[in-house]
């Protein structure tokens, strides 16, 4: 008789291996959680948005675009 015996998998949590979701940013709440997060460390919104490569404008609006999904999400 020949027995089949579970090992785990080791470093590997369920679907994908640990560290697969390096980019703590992937999301609309975390685009906002970054954009928090600079602020808080006392960039501007000016600074923030080059940082991003385009203008306020653009900045606000994707920020209220990522508010949006949230709430859609929640």
């Amino acid at each position: 008789m020949t027995e089949l015996e579970h090992y785990g998998t080791p470093r590997r949590s369920g679907r994908y291996p640990w560290g697969s979701g390096d980019d703590p940013y992937q999301s609309a709440d975390s685009f906002l959680g970054m954009v928090k997060e600079l602020q808080s460390k006392g960039l501007t919104e000016v600074e923030i948005a080059k940082g991003f490569g385009m203008s306020t404008g653009e900045l606000r609006n994707r920020k209220s675009i990522a508010k949006n999904e949230k709430r859609a999400a929640d």
